[in-house]
């Protein structure tokens, strides 16, 4: 049930485009997740930049915390993940940052 729910918490925040497998560093039970409770999650951005090989993709490392109803932290993860980005320009990323 545990991994279950972990594994729920992390694809609800599948709100990006994601262009590979998820690369997950840490997981962390801090509570137990019983039946019927209602979880929900914060994802943070702790890093973000450009593929050094292929300029359509990025990769960003990320914060994730899930917190049941009363509000109390039970899971962390840390990771990574490939995203798409969109097509060069003039040399040039939409972000700017030139292509290697």
């Amino acid at each position: 049930m545990l991994l279950q729910a972990a594994r729920h918490a992390a694809q609800d925040q599948h709100i990006f485009v994601e262009k590979g497998p998820p690369g997950v560093d840490e997981v962390r039970w801090l509570k137990p997740v019983r039946p019927n409770d209602t979880l929900h999650a914060r994802l943070t951005i702790v890093e973000s930049k450009p593929s050094k090989r292929r300029a359509e993709l990025g990769i960003f490392t990320f914060r994730s915390e899930v917190f049941n109803q009363s509000g109390e932290l039970v899971l962390t993860l840390k990771g990574v993940h490939f995203f798409g980005r969109r097509p060069l320009q003039h040399g040039k990323a939409h972000d700017g940052v030139e292509a290697e």
